[in-house]
């Protein structure tokens, strides 16, 4: 099962205002979470994307009291992510602020602060950050999730 990005958020150049999208199934409670927020600003053209969870839940396996993510635009855009009080299955983790950390262990593999670039057919760049993207796998259950996604 795919979860989608929660929330994504993609804030054009000439736009002040983002816009959030939460999908979730109703049979499944794969994933809990507290407040949800969005900001997506452009102030003097340099462009500043955020999205953050708080109390985030997946399956029981991975809980971190907040997950954020942030993009700015001046030029080259850059971007990084925020994660505080990490568990994955039952371990307090560590976060470094490096870009794409990953952390495995038997049935879970979690990307934190994935970074993505792409080129424009412009020659302008892209970056999309995932504050944690996780891939579970619990008893016959399977999940993808991607917590605080900006670009």
């Amino acid at each position: 099962m795919d979860i989608p990005p929660l929330p994504l958020i993609d804030c054009p150049p000439d736009d002040s205002v983002g816009a959030v999208s939460i999908s979730l199934p109703a049979d499944a409670p794969l994933i809990t979470t507290g407040a949800v927020n969005t900001d997506c600003r452009t102030d003097g053209g340099v462009v500043t994307s955020r999205a953050s969870v708080a109390n985030a839940n997946l399956l029981d396996q991975v809980t971190a009291t907040s997950v954020g993510a942030e993009c700015t635009a001046n030029g080259a855009p850059t971007g990084s992510s925020a994660i505080a009080d990490l568990v994955v299955a039952g371990t307090p983790t560590t976060v470094t602020g490096a870009p794409n950390q990953v952390v495995s262990v038997p049935g879970a593999t979690i990307t934190i602060n994935r970074q993505t670039t792409t080129t424009n057919p412009d020659g302008s760049t892209t970056v999309t950050v995932d504050g944690l993207v996780a891939s579970l796998a619990v008893g016959a259950l399977t999940a993808d999730a991607v917590l605080s996604s900006v670009s």
